[in-house]
């Protein structure tokens, strides 16, 4: 009986074990099934980015080295005067801040660096990069930011790193690749190389670009969603947007400048009155007015990053849009014979140039003169003086002379009586014959029109 019992117990320990076999099996294909099914981005990672974020995370492997060796020379005790050399090594400390600061300078130049083909927008372009990379191996080596922290967790200096592949991926594409002197020409021309330059440099935007909007999607600032539809449309290359998503994005970025134009406005007042204000305030209302501005300084980082989302997510398929242009052109240019598809001699020649509008001018004379109205296209839209005022002068004294010396010579007609009675010519009996009947014509004339018989506005009747 008792070896019925333990062989039955046996028999039920092996099915619950088998069954929870199954079930763990099950579960773990069902999970399988559930994994194959939901539609990951699939963005291709190309070979050409290799090199760059192996550069990127370079620094963190050599920080981990330094702090490696400075634990071992501690342990075996030649800690300090290794310690010292180690910290004589080590590069200088950036700061995120002024990397934000260089980022708006570059984004809103100054009058003097405005143009930015100019060589010291070029120079003070590749000072901020340099910087802002620095920045990006300092945040690595330190590990100021982790991948298990939400966007809202962070505090000012880890939202100020937050940015750096925004910075580097809005400002790489204004890298301009200046001609070289005619000695140092060799190989392909410099248009070939400009376009091969402007596809170097968009690559490594849409590389920061990307990590910027992927460490977006881990702190919670994108969705998984929209995260999909971005990579789904850079790969498909079809970038355009329909007319409701872009007056939805138009919509949100024109209102994230708004508020961010409103905090930055606070914030330049808040500061203002900190620096007026007295002197002798307590030590707990300046810690008040430290927490103040901190407040809104962190209120301007986290809406300037939300807005740096829309804006990076535009800035990706445009500069996608330019390289696979720029790539076709550069494919075009290698299979043609000559390969100065890039060259002025393929260019269009520009459009001849009419004759302009012909006028035809006729002068008091009745002669007439065909003009050709070109130079005065752009000019002023009030009339413009054609002579000097001595030139108007002389002009009128000899029209007037003119018209006096044909008022003399032209023949005169009758005069009346008390005309001639004024000249002084009564006693000449043909003119005093003409005046009179000029006269009598004269009084016939009223006789016939009544003074007041004109148009009376129908009151007559």
């Amino acid at each position: 009986m008792l070896a019925r019992q333990t062989v039955r117990l046996a028999a039920g320990a092996q099915r619950r074990a088998y069954s929870g076999l199954v079930n763990k099996e099950s579960h773990i294909a069902a999970d399988q099934k559930l994994f194959a099914s939901v539609k990951r981005p699939t963005y291709i990672k190309r070979s050409s980015d290799g090199p760059l974020l192996t550069g990127m995370f370079v620094g963190l492997g050599l920080g981990f080295v330094q702090i490696f060796r400075g634990e071992f020379c501690m342990a075996t005790g030649s800690g300090k005067k290794d310690l010292m050399s180690t910290s004589a090594t080590l590069p200088d400390r950036v700061s995120y801040v002024e990397a934000h600061r260089l980022f708006m300078a570059l984004e809103n130049p100054s009058a003097a660096v405005s143009e930015p083909n100019s060589q010291a927008f070029q120079d003070h372009l590749t000072r901020s990069l340099q910087h802002m990379k620095q920045c990006v191996a300092q945040r690595q080596q330190d590990g100021v930011l982790s991948a298990n922290e939400r966007f809202f967790e962070l505090h000012n200096t880890q939202l100020y790193a937050f940015c750096l592949e925004y910075y580097l991926g809005m400002l790489s594409p204004k890298q301009s690749f200046f001609q070289q002197a005619q000695e140092q020409r060799k190989g392909p021309s410099d248009h070939t190389r400009n376009v091969v330059f402007r596809i170097k440099c968009l690559r490594e935007a849409d590389v920061f670009l990307t990590e910027f909007l992927d460490r977006a999607e881990r702190g919670g600032i994108l969705t998984e969603q929209k995260r999909r539809e971005q990579y789904e449309r850079v790969e498909s290359k079809q970038c355009s947007l329909s007319r409701d998503d872009k007056v939805q994005r138009f919509q949100m970025q024109r209102e994230m400048e708004k508020k961010l134009r409103d905090v930055q406005m606070r914030r330049e007042v808040r500061g203002g009155a900190h620096v007026g204000g007295a002197k002798n305030e307590g030590a707990d209302e300046l810690d008040d007015d430290d927490e103040d501005t901190e407040d809104l300084e962190r209120e301007q980082l986290m809406t300037f990053i939300q807005l740096s989302v829309l804006k990076c997510m535009e800035e990706q398929a445009s500069i996608n849009q330019e390289k696979d242009m720029l790539e076709t052109m550069l494919k075009m240019n290698v299979a043609s014979e000559k390969q100065d598809l890039f060259s002025e001699a393929h260019r269009p020649p520009p459009p001849p140039q009419g004759q302009g509008i012909e006028v035809t001018r006729i002068n008091p004379q009745m002669e007439m003169r065909r003009e050709t109205i070109r130079s005065g296209v752009f000019q002023p839209g009030h009339r413009l003086p054609t002579m000097s005022l001595e030139e108007y002068a002389d002009r009128e004294l000899a029209d007037a002379k003119e018209r006096q010396k044909r008022e003399q010579e032209a023949p005169q007609g009758p005069r009346r009586f008390d005309q001639l009675v004024e000249d002084g010519d009564e006693d000449d009996a043909a003119l005093v014959e003409e005046a009179t009947y000029k006269d009598r014509a004269w009084d016939d004339w009223k006789d016939a029109n009544e003074k007041g018989i004109g148009n009376k506005k129908g009151s007559q009747f």
